[in-house]
C-alpha cells in the first residue's frame, strides 16, 4: 500500500462517517437513549474531529499546487461554511483523482 492510497483512505474517513451518521439517525432506526453526560461528551467528540477534519482540508487545498488563487478562497470558504457536503466534492475532485493521475 502505497502513500496516496492511505492518504485517499485517510480523507475519506468524515466523508463516510457523515453520510453513515446522516442515513442512520434520519432512518429512524435509531433508538438512543439520550442522558445529559453522554450527549454532552459525544458531541464534544464529533465536533472535535469535524474541527480536526476541517483543518486537514484546508492544509490540503492550501498545499494544492493545481488549484489558483482566487479558487482556493473559494475552497476554504466552502470548506469552512459548508463542510460536509463541499469536502465530498473536494474529495472526488482533487483527492482521488491524485492516486488515478500517476
Amino acid at each position: 500500500m502505497n502513500n496516496l492510497t492511505l492518504k485517499k483512505a485517510f480523507y475519506f474517513v468524515p466523508v463516510a462517517m457523515q453520510v453513515f451518521l446522516t442515513v442512520f439517525l434520519l432512518s429512524g432506526q435509531a433508538k438512543i437513549r439520550v442522558e445529559a453526560g453522554n450527549t454532552l461528551w459525544a458531541f464534544i467528540v464529533y465536533a472535535s474531529i469535524g474541527l480536526f477534519y476541517i483543518v486537514m482540508y484546508c492544509i490540503h487545498v492550501s498545499k494544492n499546487q493545481k488549484i489558483e488563487k482566487q479558487e482556493k478562497k473559494l475552497w476554504y470558504a466552502g470548506i469552512i461554511l459548508c463542510s460536509g457536503i463541499v469536502s465530498i466534492v473536494y474529495y472526488f475532485m482533487h483527492i482521488f483523482k491524485e492516486d488515478n493521475a500517476k
